[in-house]
């Protein structure tokens, strides 16, 4: 999947709707969510969302569309190479897990059943 991934990076700035999150979908998370004490952590490495929460880790299993797409680590956001479901935190240490269409990335049962159950 990180070639698919690693092919995505250069068309990225093409893409549009419902590729990449259009603006109103990005106030629907900030409206409905109210993440903005929240320590949360990306699936992915939309640049959209990266600025929801307090804190923000985004992770993602290509370096490629870390290097590429996210718009930079400050002092409350970074970007990690990683595995969704190995998560790199602690048990109980984020608020809320979000993602953009990282379901449909998820194409195993198994694979969605483990995500819920963390």
């Amino acid at each position: 999947m990180t070639d698919h991934w690693n092919a995505i990076r250069g068309h990225w700035k093409l893409l549009g709707p419902p590729l990449r999150p259009p603006a109103e979908a990005v106030e629907t998370y900030h409206r409905e969510l109210d993440l903005s004490e929240a320590h949360v952590v990306l699936l992915g490495v939309t640049p959209e969302l990266a600025a929801l929460g307090a804190t923000m880790m985004a992770v993602d299993e290509s370096s490629d569309m870390i290097a590429g797409i996210w718009p930079g680590d400050t002092a409350s956001r970074k970007a990690v190479k990683g595995d969704w479901l190995d998560l790199p935190v602690s048990d109980a240490s984020v608020d809320a897990v979000i993602g953009d269409g990282y379901l449909s990335v998820l194409g195993l049962s198994t694979a969605r059943r483990a995500l819920f159950a963390a």
